[in-house]
């Protein structure tokens, strides 16, 4: 859970196929969630989709950094510049104006230190993934079914058990 007092700093990250948001604090993380890109987003530049990903992360943790200073981490280079720009085109402006208010500065931050965001902007794709399951083997299991073939008022037990969950 997230502590009020302790400075909390989002990282976000923007892929083809969706937004990663890690909510740091005091270098750990916190909280987390990620989206798909919606569809009319998918033809944006890198630099609006990462803008827009990090316009949402503060939107969504606005309670836990309305009020304080914060830093905000991403890994496109352009958007640590994002409030000394001049120029500016409608969709930035659209997006900037979701932010007026809070007090943060933008951080870059290079991808390879960026995993978190970047892992979960990217876990949406739509790619084999293998999984596994494993579990511990211990060796009391042997030895319950080994005591339950062996005993006559186990194994009546067993059949009862079975009988009953049909």
């Amino acid at each position: 859970m997230a502590n009020g007092n302790k400075i909390k700093s989002p990282e976000c990250d923007a892929s083809d196929s969706g937004m990663g948001f890690v909510l740091q604090q005091s270098g750990q993380p916190t909280t987390y969630f990620s989206r798909p890109l919606a569809s009319r987003y998918k033809g944006l530049p890198a630099y609006e989709k990462k803008l827009i990903g990090l316009a949402k992360a503060v939107r969504h943790w606005r309670a836990y950094l309305w009020g304080r200073h914060f830093l905000i981490r991403t890994d496109h280079y352009s958007l640590k510049f994002l409030l000394e720009q001049r120029v500016i085109t409608s969709p930035q402006q659209q997006w900037l104006s979701k932010l007026m208010g809070f007090d943060f500065q933008v951080e870059y931050r290079a991808g390879k230190h960026n995993k978190v965001a970047d892992a979960l902007s990217r876990s949406l794709e739509e790619k084999p993934i293998l999984n596994s399951i494993s579990m511990p083997q211990l060796p009391i299991f042997d030895s319950i079914r080994q005591e339950i073939q062996q005993s006559d008022l186990l194994q009546t037990l067993s059949k009862k058990s079975s009988k009953a969950k049909q």
